[in-house]
């Protein structure tokens, strides 16, 4: 695994589907044999991690906060432990961001909604969002919430664009979150962003199959999808319930066909469509994939806008929705309302109240500044 200011590539070529599918193939039967290697676990030693999370502040209060307290209240008090969660939504809608912010607000004390300990972040696209990590690790350590060298527990890995990539660097995490397990800060939180990107090879493999199935390669690329769907999903599962790490996932959207609308779409959406931008999309991989995750967060890109000149912000309002809550149970007094609007500045990602439109100039400002403090 490699520090906040490393990354290692993962490259795979481009091949014949016949070749591509043989790869996908081999890696879910390696990365299978790898990942469950271990032995069963007892009643005594799941009781001692148990205990051990608690006295830790992870395990009883099982969220992590968003590091908003407005966005904390639409998830039931911040992201559970133990479960894999979806962010799913267009590109420009915060996600990364958001996951920047969990990456530093993990480090947090348990009082303030931390979980006090290391995280890794496994990203898919371009070099990774480094510089601007830098920046949230500044203002947060600035304001006291973390130590100067928080980016040294955030470990970085890059993954190729592919998923058997993926499905060894998860495999190899597993050596560090054993590394850590009963340190004062184990790792505590994983975040794959994203999901999509790396089954990207996948879609090409089915079109070019599509020309000559004569041999079914459609349907042996469509089974090899669901396989490393599967195989993924149930190593970060796997990982969550047995470290009791967060588990976040980011995902894309795809454009809603009004021909292709199908029930089974539909169900992975929530049962329904989505906006973003003013147009219709459901999310993607489909239901095979939306029956592996625990939880799944909506966010998207409102057709309103604030006042740049009298907000601390670019102005494009986002929205952050529940689709689908955590099995974790939820906080005595937890918020009823599932959905919210949100903002990204330059301090981070900040809940709108819902009144805050109407609130005189520079109120934004105080908003996100008294929001970061957590008064």
């Amino acid at each position: 695994m490699a520090g906040s200011k490393r990354a290692r590539t993962d490259a795979w070529g481009d091949g014949a589907t016949e070749a591509l599918c043989a790869i996908e193939v081999e890696a879910i039967r390696s990365a299978a044999a790898c990942a469950n290697h271990s032995a069963p676990t007892t009643v005594r030693e799941l009781l001692r991690r148990r205990r051990a999370g608690e006295s830790a502040g992870t395990a009883g209060a099982a969220r992590l906060t968003t590091a908003c307290p407005e966005l904390d209240a639409v998830l039931g008090g911040g992201l559970p432990t133990g479960a894999v969660v979806e962010i799913v939504g267009e590109s420009n809608c915060g996600k990364t961001q958001l996951c920047l912010q969990l990456l530093l607000s993990s480090q947090w004390a348990p009082q303030r909604g931390g979980l006090g300990g290391r995280s890794l972040y496994i990203h898919t696209e371009h070099d990774g969002p480094l510089r601007r990590l830098r920046e949230l690790a500044e203002f947060h350590a600035d304001k006291g919430f973390v130590e100067p060298d928080a980016c040294d527990r955030i470990f970085v890995e890059k993954c190729g664009e592919s998923a058997p990539a993926l499905l060894g660097v998860l495999v190899r995490a597993r050596a560090l979150l054993r590394r850590f397990e009963r340190t004062e800060a184990p790792v505590r939180l994983l975040i794959v962003d994203s999901i999509a990107n790396l089954l990207r090879d996948f879609g090409e493999a089915r079109n070019a199959a599509a020309n000559n199935d004569s041999d079914g390669h459609v349907r042996r690329v469509a089974i090899d999808r669901s396989r490393m769907l599967y195989q993924i999903a149930r190593t970060l599962r796997q990982y969550a319930a047995e470290f009791g790490v967060c588990v976040v996932v980011t995902n894309h959207v795809v454009d809603r066909i009004a021909e292709s609308g199908s029930h089974e779409a539909q169900r992975a959406a929530g049962g329904r469509p989505l906006a973003s931008s003013g147009r219709e999309v459901l999310p993607s991989l489909g239901l095979p994939w939306a029956q592996c995750i625990q939880g799944r967060y909506f966010v998207s890109r409102t057709l309103r806008r604030l006042d740049a000149r009298r907000f601390d912000t670019s102005g494009v309002v986002r929205r952050i929705e529940v689709l689908r809550s955590p099995p974790v149970p939820r906080p005595p007094r937890a918020s009823p309302v599932n959905a919210c609007a949100y903002v990204i500045n330059k301090l981070g990602v900040w809940g709108l109240p819902s009144h805050i439109a109407e609130e005189s100039e520079g109120a934004l400002g105080q908003h996100v500044t008294s929001a970061a403090q957590g008064t």
